[in-house]
């Protein structure tokens, strides 16, 4: 909106009269040949050879801003055979090229780009998994819960199991000492008796 206001504005204060024609004004330059100086109409058909033109007549140099595009350099990165070809292109790279420039953000972009597999695999998945209708969701579903109940009672079972094992090796244990002892005691008693010593 402030656009339109201000528009108004200039059209309302700008001069009096109708406004001249761009190809009449003196600094309208014809886009199809631009940088060239205008020609007269009067000089249109006159002779001029080369060895008239002055140096005033000469096409100007446009002159390029310094933040310009054309005034950044571009970095000059190896090419595979170290030339730049017939033209001279030395900053232009293939694409197999420019992925096998070292970038310190590489292992990020990999794992971005894992990421991003990953998602679109669940998306497919997913998509697929509905297509398929709800019974088949219900049947997978319910051996989903079979199989998760049937993994936690067999959890329960293997801790049970250790528990028992952990128990009968205790007991084993002192059983043998048990036995160690009966064995010193029947072996001191033996040499205690004195029908053995005859």
């Amino acid at each position: 909106m402030k656009s339109v206001t201000k528009n108004n504005f200039l059209r309302n204060t700008g001069k009096g009269g109708p406004e001249t024609p761009a190809f009449l004004r003196n600094d309208y330059r014809d886009p199809n040949t631009p940088g060239l100086p205008r020609i007269e109409a009067s000089e249109i058909y006159e002779d001029r050879s080369m060895n008239s033109i002055n140096e005033n007549d000469a096409t100007p140099i446009p002159e390029v801003a310094s933040s310009s595009p054309q005034s950044t350099p571009l970095p000059v990165l190896p090419s595979r055979n170290g030339g730049g070809g017939v033209l001279g292109d030395d900053n232009m790279m293939t694409l197999r090229e420019q992925e096998s420039v070292p970038y310190p953000f590489s292992a990020i972009d990999k794992l971005n780009k894992d990421n991003f597999d990953l998602k679109l695999k669940v998306h497919f998945l997913e998509e697929k998994l509905n297509k398929l209708g709800p019974d088949v969701n219900r049947i997978a579903l319910q051996e989903n819960i079979e199989l998760k109940v049937s993994g936690k009672t067999m959890e329960r079972e293997l801790y049970r199991c250790k528990k028992s094992l952990a128990r009968a090796q205790t007991k084993a244990e002192s059983c043998q000492r048990e036995l160690e002892e009966f064995q010193e005691m029947w072996k001191r008693k033996q040499g205690d008796d004195p029908r053995r010593k005859n």
